[in-house]
């Protein structure tokens, strides 16, 4: 009589098995949540509350600007345009933006720019892929203005 390599599944081997799936599931969902929260930038804002009640006012002031964006990058220089009515640029007492990746701070960058009489100028290398760029700008009234563009850098 020959013997057989195939035992039959007993009870005991179906619980060893759906435990090992099972804890195979859980040591990946911890995993992924030990490095969500190490990534995690932090706070946006110290008090919600108190944010929330300027944010209505600080959006119509901006919204009454009527300013338009644009950013665009080339050779290793980045130039951002904010421009009003007409298409001409805006008045602007301050300026200054952090480009960063949209996944981690790591690469963040608050560079030096340059007003050319339409656009703010920066030399910045950048590598490949998507950033965003935060900009922050006050106008001639000391109306705040702020906003968040995405980029891609080809390659």
């Amino acid at each position: 009589m020959t013997k057989s390599w195939i035992r039959p599944i007993t009870g005991f081997k179906v619980l060893l098995l759906t435990s090992a799936a099972f804890g195979i599931v859980i040591a990946a969902n911890l995993a992924l949540t030990v490095s969500a929260i190490a990534t995690f930038p932090g706070l946006e804002v110290r008090n919600g509350y108190i944010a929330s009640q300027q944010f209505e006012r600080k959006r119509i002031a901006q919204e009454n600007l009527n300013w338009h964006t644009a950013a665009n990058y080339s050779g290793g220089s980045l130039a951002i345009g904010i421009f009003g009515k007409g298409g001409h640029p805006a008045p602007i007492r301050e300026f200054s933006a952090t480009i960063a990746r949209p996944t981690h701070m790591r690469e963040d960058i608050s560079p030096e720019f340059l007003f050319d009489g339409e656009h703010f100028v920066a030399r910045i290398d950048l590598m490949p892929g998507y950033w965003i760029v935060d900009l922050r700008a006050t106008s001639g009234e000391g109306i705040d203005f702020r906003q968040r563009k995405s980029l891609l850098v080809a390659e």
